[in-house]
């Protein structure tokens, strides 16, 4: 029977719109009630957190736009003295507020406190009318003002060194180009990227929820971004009658659960939803209408269907209506985020390229007037510079002026390196592939053994190093707690506990030399210390001296088992020897470099050679062990962010290195000098923590959200372990490759193996 068309009188349409608009108020009035009854609560939350350290450099790190806006260079170091930050509503008109931060000393400006103001319409003395309220537009009515910051000098000025630009080829005058530094944010007197309403209504009344990075947005009632979604891991109770659906917000009249994300629909809603677009709303996930479980909950005898020309007929057009709206805006949100998120990350790729482009050009053009000058000085002819997207190699005649110079090790250590590489690679050449070496099908049935659990202290909680005895079946793991456990395999016990550091354990290995066993250590604590077996027990035998005042990241024994190579956050690495504890030699930051060159991973290569050393910035620079001379630079277009881990194969032909920014693990040819491979892990899974190569060349263990092995060249996934309860962070290989060993943030050491 079709529809009768619905005519209403001018004084019904107008009664309507008057219930709207007193809807409006309404809502405007109880977010006014909101930040009274909370205002003492955020008082009582900013005191307490003044005892935990970071707390809003922290909240600012873990919040996704913020992030992004404070991530020009020097913003990081800024914010760190940040110890406060308070927001103080206007009481009789709430759109107006004002955002204090209060900083501790730093380097950068002088200023204990910012105070940025946001007023409507020049400032409001009485509280705002029903007009006011529904005329009011933030892009428009809501004004802020400038902020003297007193910068100590003008290389610290941020604004000046990274100001905001536009983007000149946008039809919005104001749209931005570059964000800058997100003190522009505080200097200037307009708030175009509307910084100050995000962290008003967004970040200060959830930042403990931010800081301990639970889902933004959750004591909000604001119309955010997120607040329409549920949290997938709550409980359904059939008896809460209360329960919202996640779509409208609503109580569901027919209500189903989505078998994939266990969220809770009506059933109409969802319905059009997958006829729509086929997929869950909320997780993304393919979804039918197979997969939907109705709900048995208490039922109530629905009215009578309304006659079309009534009041109610009218009522539940607009239902029909309000539900279409209430879908198209959901996916109109999301497209919102993405979008953004997107455009942010493009903008800052863009300006992270040209940077690295810049540099390049200049060392470029530094390398190639030094060769001219050592040409000149030796009488020969400059050759031409060596074409390579992938490596920076010094040339040849560069290497044989460097060759010439005296080293600065000492010459026994020079003999002992050259002794000990000719010896590992003539045996290597000697080498046809171990007896009883695991097979690609060995691999594949591997099968997870009983796992060591609750080693090291639960708080705070997380194996961060771990390492396997050649000699002997005893494992060494360091973790958070700042100790490290030796753990007898055979005898199924913990056999020493090593004290000593005072922050977290960064990275160990064994030293086994004449039966001695040895363990070098590395820390948080700025120190590497050297701990080893006694008659009565192990010990801290010392720690190596004059080493350089930043975190060291990173410590391997050189294969001559004599000397240890370590790398910090200074920029810095050096050479010890083990014995004597001494440093014998220490390389500092280049001189001119300016960016994030901070060492984050170090491997050193079988034949002891070379080593290579990971950086912030995502750079692999391997350096020459007896010249102290950087031999190659490895950068790869299709992977960012720090390198979190490195491995070199025994063949010594190739270099893995993972990189925590893209999510990716790249593939090095020492021999082609470039990239030969990129092994990109799916989308949504969390960046690769740790690398190792096999003792055979023949396999590679990716460590991350889960365990991974593949095979080498092909680099097909032969093997993958999920049954960890953390991030794993570090890696380690049985003999000839028998067996896999894991460990990371659960506290665990499990066991990969055919059983």
């Amino acid at each position: 029977m079709p529809a009768e068309e619905i005519k209403l009188e001018d004084a019904q349409v107008e009664t309507l719109l008057g219930l709207k608009k007193e809807a409006e108020v309404a809502a405007w009035n109880a977010q006014n009630e909101y930040h009274k009854i909370f205002k003492p609560f955020f008082g009582k939350r900013d005191g307490e957190v003044k005892s935990v350290p970071q707390f809003w450099p922290s909240v600012f790190r873990n919040h996704s736009f913020l992030s992004i806006s404070t991530a020009a260079p020097g913003d990081a170091d800024a914010l760190k003295s940040l110890e406060g930050l308070v927001v103080e509503r206007n009481e009789k008109d709430s759109r107006e507020f004002t955002i204090t931060f209060h900083f501790g000393d730093n380097e950068f400006f002088s200023n204990k406190t910012f105070e940025k103001k946001f007023t409507v319409n020049g400032g409001s003395k009485e509280a705002p009318s029903a007009e006011d309220i529904l005329n009011y537009d933030p892009e428009r009515d809501l004004q802020t003002h400038k902020v003297d910051i007193q910068w100590k000098s003008e290389d610290k000025n941020l604004v000046k060194k990274h100001p905001r630009t536009l983007d000149p080829e946008n039809e919005d005058p104001d749209a931005a180009g570059d964000p800058g530094s997100f003190f522009n944010f505080i200097a200037e007197e307009r708030d175009v990227l509307e910084v100050g309403p995000i962290l008003a209504d967004e970040i200060y009344p959830n930042a403990i929820e931010i800081f301990l990075g639970l889902e933004e947005g959750m004591l909000d009632d604001s119309d955010d971004e997120d607040d329409d979604e549920e949290d997938p891991s709550a409980e359904i109770d059939l008896e809460a009658p209360e329960k919202k659906k996640a779509l409208s917000g609503e109580q569901p009249q027919k209500p189903v659960v989505s078998a994939k994300s266990g969220h809770l629909f009506e059933k109409r809603l969802i319905d059009k939803y997958i006829t729509e677009n086929g997929k869950d709303p909320i997780s993304g996930e393919q979804l039918s209408s197979d997969d939907l479980i109705e709900l048995k909950s208490e039922s109530n005898t629905p009215p009578r269907p309304p006659a079309l020309s009534s009041v109610p007929s009218l009522l539940s057009t607009l239902q029909s209506e309000w539900d279409a709206l209430v879908l198209e805006t959901h996916s109109l949100r999301e497209q919102y985020v993405n979008g953004r998120k997107d455009l942010a990350h493009a903008l800052y790729q863009v300006d992270a390229a040209h940077r690295v482009i810049a540099r390049l050009m200049v060392e470029r053009d530094q390398a190639r007037e030094a060769l001219t000058n050592i040409q000149a000085g030796l009488g020969g002819a400059v050759p031409p510079p060596a074409q390579s997207a992938d490596v920076e190699m010094q040339d040849d005649a560069q290497n044989d002026a460097q060759g010439s110079e005296e080293s600065p090790l000492p010459p026994h250590v020079i003999t002992n390196i050259d002794t000990v590489s000719a010896a590992l690679v003539a045996e290597r050449k000697k080498k046809k592939g171990a007896q009883g070496a695991a097979t690609q099908d060995n691999i594949r049935a591997f099968t997870a053994k009983e796992p060591l659990t609750s080693m090291h202290s639960a708080s705070p909680a997380g194996v961060n190093a771990l390492a396997l005895s050649k000699a002997s079946d005893v494992l060494i793991t360091g973790g958070n707690d700042k100790h490290v456990q030796l753990y007898d395999r055979g005898a199924g016990k913990t056999i020493a506990t090593l004290k000593g550091h005072t922050k977290k354990v960064n990275a160990l290995q064994w030293r086994e030399k004449d039966d001695l066993k040895t363990v070098v250590v590395s820390g948080g604590d700025k120190r590497v210390r050297v701990y080893g077996e006694e008659a009565k027990g192990w010990k801290m035998i010392g720690e190596f001296k004059n080493r350089a005042g930043g975190e060291v990241t990173g410590v391997k024994v050189h294969p001559t088992q004599q000397y240890a190579v370590s790398v910090g956050t200074d920029q810095t690495w050096a050479l010890h020897d083990i014995d004597s504890l001494e440093t014998l030699l220490q390389i500092g930051p280049i001189e001119g470099e300016t960016g994030d060159f901070e060492y984050t991973s170090l491997d050193v290569h079988p034949d002891g050679a070379i080593f290579a050393a990971g950086t912030q910035a995502g750079l692999v620079r391997v350096w020459d062990i007896k010249s102290a001379k950087m031999a190659a630079t490895f950068e790869s277009p299709n992977s960012h962010g720090h390198v979190s881990s490195l491995s070199f194969s025994e063949n010594g032909y190739y270099l893995a290195a993972a990189y925590a920014g893209s999510a990716t693990v790249e593939i090095f040819d020492l021999r082609k000098l470039k990239s030969i491979h990129t092994i990109k892990l799916e989308e949504g899974v969390s960046a690769p923590t740790t690398v190792a190569f096999d003792p055979s060349a023949q396999f590679l263990a990716i460590g991350g959200a889960d365990v991974r092995i593949l095979a080498n060249k092909t680099w097909d996934e032969l093997a993958r372990f999920e049954d960890n309860a953390g991030t794993i962070q570090s890696v380690v290989w049985g003999d000839k490759a028998q067996e896999l060993i894991a460990t990371g943030a659960d506290r665990t050491v499990r066991t990969y193996g055919v059983n």
